[in-house]
């Protein structure tokens, strides 16, 4: 058996405009992306959190999102194997919510960048503990 992609859901979304910033204005807006993918003996779960904060550039905006990626996968398979596929497939999903979350604010809305899925599951650990089964 190989990886099914089940379902996808928005697990925290959070959003708030920056008072008194410059309209018409271009600003360097650089999201912190994290991946981590997690299993339980037969769902593996793809956890993205994307968050924009307060640095020492104005933004004209914060968020920050959470979201996961719910996959079937057979008992006997690697979850490592499939975790960089997992990660391709919710990573869209995501760039969406974060797109819909702006433009749910009334501002142009805000995809964020095409990212090297490799080198962000490098940056974090790989298969960690499982989610509580609540998600399932």
């Amino acid at each position: 058996m190989s990886l099914k992609f089940l379902d996808y859901k928005v697990q925290n979304a959070n959003f708030s405009l920056t008072p008194n910033i410059a309209p018409n204005k271009n600003y360097k807006i650089t999201p912190k992306i994290s991946c981590n993918v997690r299993r339980t003996p037969e769902r593996l779960f793809c956890v993205f959190t994307v968050e924009l904060a307060k640095g020492e550039e104005p933004i004209p905006f914060e968020f920050k999102v959470v979201g996961i990626g719910t996959f079937s996968l057979d008992r006997n398979e690697d979850a490592k194997s499939y975790a960089v596929k997992a990660a391709e497939t919710t990573f869209p999903f995501v760039r969406q919510s974060v797109a819909g979350l702006t433009q749910l604010a009334n501002i142009p809305p805000y995809v964020l960048p095409i990212i090297n899925i490799e080198e962000i599951l490098s940056d974090t650990k790989q298969v960690q503990a499982p989610l509580p089964t609540n998600l399932n």
